[in-house]
């Protein structure tokens, strides 16, 4: 892949945790670099894998790309963490190593904030594939005045993989837990909490 130079500040920063799943990687990373609005930064955290990941990272050449060596010890919040204190854009975008964005995904999200002003979190519906056939589509939100009362009496109506968030608040309110039991809903229990510092926006689309 040919060297990008960017000078403008990121937009996006896109945050992807990953470990032994290069192939996986790759893809994902794929549907980033392919999304028809570019001002973005990618950060890599890497849950030191033992597979050729590195291999997938050494060949892009695309200034956008940083890498992060981690060890999380099973805490995946930790490696979120990690890339958004490492974030330099107004936004940040969480992808999973294993999933991949539609490639107009991060322009509708653009337009979308612009028209938003007040929200803090963007969020959209996702296609559930399997072996290439989509299967279902996964449907969150919707947005209520109530939000925090909404997520916490109805249960979690976001997916980490769909959700851009403002840096700022990111940072403000110190990212996922990472309590060792809070495992696997430590991305719920932040949404409770970003619930309270502004409103979340559902985009009724597929991204």
């Amino acid at each position: 892949m040919k060297k990008k130079n960017n000078n403008l500040k990121p937009f996006f920063s896109i945050v992807i945790p990953t470990y032994n799943c290069a192939d996986l990687l790759d893809r994902s990373l794929k549907s980033v670099f392919s999304q028809t609005f570019q001002n973005f930064e990618i950060i890599v955290v890497d849950n030191s894998s033992r597979d050729h990941t590195q291999d997938i990272l050494d060949s892009y050449s695309d200034s956008r790309l940083k890498v992060l060596i981690v060890q999380n010890n099973g805490i995946i919040a930790r490696s979120r963490n990690q890339g958004i204190q490492k974030s330099i854009g107004e936004w940040i975008a969480f992808l999973d190593s294993d999933d991949v964005w539609k490639a107009e995904k991060l322009e509708k999200i653009k337009e979308a904030i612009h028209q938003n002003n007040n929200a803090i979190l963007f969020c959209h519906d996702e296609w559930h594939v399997v072996h290439g056939r989509k299967k279902s589509r996964f449907r969150y939100g919707p947005s209520v005045p109530k939000m925090y009362e909404r997520l916490l009496f109805k249960g979690n109506c976001l997916s980490t993989s769909a959700v851009c968030l403002r840096r700022d608040i990111a940072k403000k309110t110190e990212g996922f837990s990472e309590r060792s039991d809070f495992v696997t809903v430590e991305d719920y229990e932040f949404w409770i909490r970003l619930s309270k510092e502004g409103d979340f926006m559902f985009l009724d689309e597929v991204l």
